[in-house]
């Protein structure tokens, strides 16, 4: 797996693509 340069230490899962990184924000605030 290869990460961005940029991808957040403290969100793993955004680390996949910018776009999954917006549907994983959405996703945990409504898991919230």
């Amino acid at each position: 797996m290869r990460r961005p340069r940029r991808a957040s230490h403290h969100d793993p899962f955004a680390s996949f693509t910018p776009n999954g990184a917006s549907m994983i924000l959405e996703m945990a605030s409504l898991d919230i």
